[in-house]
């Protein structure tokens, strides 16, 4: 991996980015929710899957994303061609949200901490 950039099994403390490539959606559903606890307001959540023309199996494709992004209000900003047989979509926390949100230490999955 490039300096700076770790592999982490579980994620703690407040984070800039984060990354998952994945080929299951349970598995990005998961990342997602405990991704999006984690990033700090103006931070990202990018996501990798298999393209449907890949002929691996996987039960992602964009829409899915979206789906499973929606409800934890992270919105696309960039849908993106990683090569030939991945896609990738970068998302941040959607700027309503982030208004609302006076302390970022008091995040919860789902809800807006107001004060």
């Amino acid at each position: 991996m490039p300096d700076g950039v770790w592999r982490i099994a579980r994620m703690t403390g407040d984070l800039d980015l984060v990354h998952v490539i994945t080929r299951e959606r349970s598995e990005l559903a998961a990342f997602m929710t405990q991704a999006r606890k984690r990033t700090v307001l103006n931070g990202m959540i990018c996501g990798s899957w298999l393209k449907k023309a890949s002929k691996v199996r996987t039960d992602i494709a964009e829409d899915i994303v979206r789906e499973l992004a929606f409800p934890l209000e992270l919105v696309d900003v960039k849908v993106c061609v990683v090569e030939a047989t991945w896609s990738g979509s970068k998302r941040v926390i959607h700027m309503g949200s982030q208004a609302c949100w006076a302390d970022s230490s008091r995040r919860t999955h789902g809800q807006l901490s107001r004060t």
